[in-house]
């Protein structure tokens, strides 16, 4: 029995480097030459050059903060959070914007754009602009309308066959396509969010993809 307890201890002593290594990062804003980033739920400032909590600044523009996170470097694209690596290819960890707002990249093919989590949207929520540059044959879908801020949009409901949030797959997803281009950003509603089990910790968003 002692040496079974001590082989657990050895166990948990060893994956603890493990968990400390998964921490989630947001871009938050540039404040003059230094930026504004979230780590695990606590905000810092960092300064080019300058490390904290094993995170360290390399570049820093308006839009993306470079930063090496042990050893492995990663460009933080303002407002989006840092899934680890280790999280799996089921799993998002977000977190959130100066504004509250969770952040991700869609992508379907090659192609990407930048999403906002929306639970109030029905559907994966995209303009002409996004489904032209996401190769989505959006015309050939059943038309429909939106109400909207600036009133009624002509809207195509289509299915695509595949997308990705970050690295996590999802087949066949309802989009509705505005005829617009004032959005700028897609919206990632509930024809995504049903396919997740969502979490809240502090102030971080945790997906899993339901199978």
């Amino acid at each position: 029995m002692r040496h079974r307890i001590a082989g657990l201890l050895c166990s948990v002593a060893l994956l603890l480097p493990l968990a400390a290594q998964a921490m989630t990062l947001t871009y938050l804003a540039a404040m003059g030459s230094k930026a504004m980033i979230n780590i695990d739920g606590q905000r810092v400032l960092l300064a080019v050059g300058q490390t904290v909590q094993n995170v360290r600044l390399v570049n820093l523009t308006p839009d993306i903060a470079t930063v090496v996170i042990n050893g492995q470097q990663r460009q933080l694209r303002l407002g989006e959070g840092y899934r680890p690596a280790d999280a799996g290819n089921d799993k998002l960890i977000l977190s959130p914007d100066a504004r509250g707002m969770y952040f991700t990249s869609l992508s379907v093919g090659d192609a990407s754009v930048r999403a906002m989590i929306d639970t109030g949207a029905s559907y994966l929520t995209l303009t002409r602009s996004m489904a032209d540059h996401l190769h989505i044959n959006y015309q050939r879908g059943l038309p429909s309308a939106t109400q909207t801020a600036n009133g009624v949009v002509r809207t195509w409901m289509v299915t695509v066959p595949t997308i990705r949030l970050d690295t996590v797959t999802l087949n066949n997803v309802s989009a509705a396509v505005l005829d617009t281009d004032n959005s700028p950003m897609a919206l990632i509603g509930m024809s995504v969010m049903a396919q997740f089990d969502v979490r809240r910790e502090n102030n971080l968003m945790l997906l899993t993809r339901m199978h």
